[in-house]
């Protein structure tokens, strides 16, 4: 399979299990919600826990630097267990339109590759911190030319 960034992908497989991936994880703090150990999990009902193990995994084949079309296949059927799962947990009403992009996850990694290659959150992080930088309703640019020079 050809990515648009194919200079930044090999795929292959990794052939790591789920909990191998997690005992051995990076420990920093991104890691740790990325594989879904971001609390007391003693406390969550089974199901619940269960079912974010589903987002978890899916979440973290689709993140991999390679990716095979077996990882694919196998989050985006995650992702449809996931959906279901979290309807039977939480119900109909709360399937938000988040809930449903999940299952279309899997085919935007084939068509652009993995999900960190088009992640936004470094922009929405940029536009915070210029946000910031205003102080007022008017003449925003300035402000923030200005504030850009006293830093």
């Amino acid at each position: 399979m050809v990515f648009p960034h194919q200079d930044l992908l090999e795929c292959r497989d990794v052939g790591d299990s789920y909990n191998d991936l997690v005992r051995n994880s990076i420990a920093d703090p991104k890691s740790k919600m990325l594989k879904g150990v971001c609390g007391p999990t003693d406390k969550m009902p089974q199901a619940q826990f269960q079912n974010l193990e589903l987002l978890v995994k899916g979440i973290s084949l689709l993140n991999q630097e390679s990716i095979s079309i077996d990882n694919i296949n196998e989050a985006d059927e995650i992702f449809k267990q996931f959906c279901c799962g979290f309807q039977n947990i939480y119900g109909l009403r709360h399937m938000s339109s988040n809930i449903h992009l999940l299952r279309h996850l899997a085919q935007s990694v084939r068509e652009t590759g993995p999900l960190f290659v088009t992640s936004a959150y470094k922009f929405e992080d940029l536009n915070g911190k210029m946000a910031s930088l205003v102080h007022g309703t008017t003449q925003a640019p300035k402000q923030i030319f200005k504030n850009i020079a006293l830093a």
